[in-house]
């Protein structure tokens, strides 16, 4: 907006002088601008400064003239040409005229900063409800009325008034969100355009509509670090097969000038339509993209080895599900054993359900059923229910106690296996180090001791039971060796010849003999700089191979190659967690899902000030 620059001039008497708004001499511009204001007025006129450009505006008209026009013969002209009935009227009338411009000019200024803040204050708060994944309602029905009631209390109803112009409604909501998350995708584009490498990790499932639902994260670098987005989340409309999947995830990439060249690798779970050989998504990116490196879950391979347990130990595991389900399943016995356990002071009132999709409930389930042993007996006892049967059974309970101990276990592991910005030999060091404690176990339980299994050693000493006359030791040595077998089998140590990556200064040059004459040169620089050797035990390892790109390109590109790809799909699995929360069965006509999911997920922060700048503000519901 134009800056009037006019001062009322105190001096009526000045003699007109040639106006001249370029002010040159900065000691005496306060002098002059007097005299151009009082020049100006005289026939109407007062001066504006637009792109640092000083032009005369018409008092009357409102007509800004060019910068030309400075000279009085020409604004005596437009006076007289235009405004004909008022060539004779006093300065004292111009003075007036421009007194209420003024006025007018501040009334709409604050009119504008007013709502301007209205609607950063909208953005903001549309940008904490997405955060939060609400309803858009809320913003109307309950953040509005209680900020508008919280400051009338605090600060009086002219502020409450003030906060009741901020528009929050439903439609409102929507649109800011849109808004938000649209500019948080235009920043990750910018920022993947500018990555040289990427990664990405994907999986499908379906909404409580019944909605297939593709999830798309990426992993990319960004200022001297890796990062981790969402990049879409889109609806498959028809079939769930690896072309319909490669066809959505390829249409993206063209429309949004992604290249399949920079993608460095791919994650998925086991489904057939993700790794099938001929068929699945990866077959069809594998075409003409040799280059991308292709991971199964390491968790989703966890747990394909909890799952291969002898047939006697499994046993156990379903009449274990099934005593759960007894009590879970009927709300009166839910109900009923809730009663039960609070009169006997329990420390839980209620056993929690196993699901197969779930990586951590055969662990919490089974532990949780253990605890309340006692409770259960006798609840199914009173409920004249023959599974109380197993209850009496000494070697079932043992059983039972050994599939709650190991699976505790392997739950730690897999919890510590998840996460964000992991590497393939961070995941590696954790399966290894469980390996080799299978091992130790092993060898604990042949020599008689049980310390490691807990909740078994505990039923054994309570109960006076002889380690040496229980078959539970032979089950508990079978079962270790098995999982020992199906570790290796899912997971080959195929990474002995990257040890160079994350560790450069402990390897010999006889090791890295695989590598090209470039890169043995190369390593032999980098592992004589002890600056670097310094400077790898403060980074993290990837942040080490970005930082020296410039210096050793090839064995930078190198590591990098290993270190981008994503190793899990534990991004789209909690994200799938969020999709359920945000898309319930109230919400269960949301289409457009993938604006909510990338505002609650993506670590983007939104440039509301480019937002309010290219949104008109009004004060509107």
């Amino acid at each position: 907006m134009d800056k009037w620059l006019i001062k009322i001039p105190t001096n009526k008497s000045a003699t007109p002088s040639q106006p001249s708004c370029s002010a040159s001499n900065p000691t005496s511009s306060k002098t002059k601008k007097r005299k151009y204001d009082e020049s100006y007025l005289q026939y109407g006129f007062t001066c504006s400064s637009h792109n640092n450009e000083e032009q005369p505006v018409c008092l009357i008209c409102k007509e800004v003239l060019a910068a030309e026009s400075m000279k009085p013969s020409k604004l005596q002209r437009h006076l007289n040409t235009k405004h004909a009935t008022l060539s004779k009227k006093p300065i004292e009338y111009f003075e007036r005229l421009l007194q209420t411009s003024n006025k007018e000019k501040n009334t709409l200024e604050k009119y504008v900063t007013l709502n301007d803040k209205y609607l950063l204050a909208s953005y903001e708060v549309s940008y904490l409800i997405a955060k939060t994944k609400k309803p858009f309602t809320i913003g109307e029905q309950l953040l509005l009325p209680a900020a508008i009631r919280m400051s009338e209390i605090v600060h009086g109803k002219q502020y409450a008034a003030e906060i009741s112009k901020i528009p929050l409604s439903n439609d409102t909501v929507s649109k800011r969100i849109s808004d938000i998350s649209n500019d948080q995708f235009q920043q990750l584009l910018m920022r993947l355009k500018d990555s040289s490498k990427f990664a990405i990790q994907l999986d499908e499932s379906t909404d409580i509509s019944k909605m297939a639902q593709l999830l798309l994260f990426v992993r990319y670098i960004y200022e001297g670090s890796i990062h981790e987005d969402i990049l879409f989340c889109r609806p498959l409309e028809g079939h769930t097969r690896g072309k319909d999947i490669y066809k959505k995830v390829n249409e993206f990439f063209e429309k949004e000038g992604l290249n399949w060249k920079n993608c460095v690798g791919v994650c998925t779970d086991g489904a057939a339509a993700m790794t099938g050989q001929d068929l699945g998504f990866t077959a069809f990116v594998k075409a003409g993209n040799d280059h991308i490196t292709f991971t199964h879950c390491m968790i989703h391979r966890e747990a394909l080895v909890v799952k291969k347990i002898a047939p006697e130990l499994n046993t156990v595991f379903f009449d274990a599900v099934k005593i759960i389900n007894f009590i879970k399943s009927r709300a009166l016995n839910s109900r009923l054993f809730k009663n039960l356990c609070i009169d006997m002071d329990s420390d839980y009132t209620s056993l929690l359900l196993h699901a197969e999709v779930r990586w951590l409930s055969r662990g919490r389930s089974l532990k949780r059923l253990l605890t309340l042993k006692d409770e259960v007996l006798i609840f199914l006892t009173e409920q004249n229910s023959n599974l109380a049967d197993y209850f009496h059974d000494n070697l079932w309970l043992l059983k039972l106690c050994y599939l709650a101990d190991i699976f505790d276990k392997i739950n730690d592991m897999n919890l510590s296996m998840q996460g964000v910005c992991v590497n393939m030999f961070m995941l590696k060091n954790k399966l290894e180090a469980f390996v080799k404690k299978i091992l130790i176990w092993k060898n604990r339980v042949e020599s008689g001791s049980l310390e490691m299994f807990p909740f078994t050693d505990e039923y054994i000493i309570s109960n006076n039971i002889s380690k040496k006359d229980t078959p539970i030791t032979k089950i508990i040595v079978n079962h270790l060796k098995d999982m020992e077998v199906y570790m290796h089998r899912y997971f080959p140590n195929d990474i002995d010849t990257q040890q160079w990556i994350c560790n450069p200064f402990s390897i010999e040059m006889e090791e890295i003999n695989f590598l090209n004459l470039k890169a043995q040169e190369e390593f032999a620089e980098l592992t004589s700089d002890t600056t670097l050797r310094l400077r790898f035990s403060q980074v993290p390892v990837h942040e080490f191979w970005i930082e020296i790109k410039s210096e050793y390109p090839l064995l930078s590109e190198m590591a990098m190659n290993k270190l981008l790809p994503f190793c899990t799909t534990y991004l789209c699995e909690s994200a799938f967690s969020t999709l359920t929360y945000i898309k319930s069965k109230y919400r269960s006509t949301l289409i457009n899902v993938e604006n909510l999911l990338r505002s609650a997920l993506t670590q983007i922060e939104p440039r509301f000030n480019y937002l309010c700048k290219n949104k008109q503000s009004h004060p509107s519901h």
